[in-house]
């Protein structure tokens, strides 16, 4: 079971991924609100909203967010694991960075995002592939910033071997490290 905390990555995933699974429902709801009698005072869809959700872009970039956003979240949701060490936190980043920048080399935004960019105009396609690639640089950049700069220590523990977790007794934390076959 999820549980809610602080971290945007999670909650935005399965906003995305939600929003997705109505979204031709709510496109026909919205797009059709008002127009049941013009002479009545019913509601009516707002403009910017009835542009929204005919948009192919807005689409193609709810898809591209829920193909990225799901590999971000799979990983997050491996780092909370209750005896996740520290070489476990060096393979699930750098598995995700080598992931991500996979995408970007490979302009890879995910099928359903790729089908919509397909059926764009060539100026369409350049700048929201350009918006795409320029996304996931900015999430690239935003983990190195927090992971890379101590991620030697984790590097050494991954190369070794060494796994270690916390465990609590005694209202004492004590740190448990174990070395595991050395040749």
């Amino acid at each position: 079971m999820l549980q809610h905390i602080k971290i945007r990555w999670l909650t935005l995933y399965t906003s995305i991924y939600r929003l997705l699974k109505v979204y031709e429902p709510l496109q026909i709801y919205f797009c059709d609100v008002g127009d049941v009698d013009e002479n009545e005072d019913s509601a009516t869809c707002p403009l910017l909203i009835k542009r929204f959700l005919l948009s192919n872009k807005a689409k193609c970039t709810l898809y591209f967010l829920q193909s990225v956003l799901f590999d971000i979240q799979t990983k997050n949701l491996e780092l909370q694991q209750y005896h996740t060490s520290i070489a476990d936190l060096h393979r699930i980043i750098t598995g995700l960075l080598k992931k991500l920048n996979d995408r970007l080399e490979q302009k890879y935004f995910g099928h359903n995002a790729r089908l919509l960019i397909n059926s764009m105009n060539n100026d369409d396609q350049q700048k929201i592939t350009a918006s795409f690639m320029e996304y996931l640089s900015s999430v690239i950049e935003y983990i190195n910033k927090y992971y890379v700069e101590h991620s030697s220590l984790a590097e050494t523990f991954s190369i070794f071997g060494i796994s270690s977790r916390i465990a609590e007794g005694n209202k004492k934390t004590i740190l448990i490290s174990g070395i595991s076959e050395i040749n």
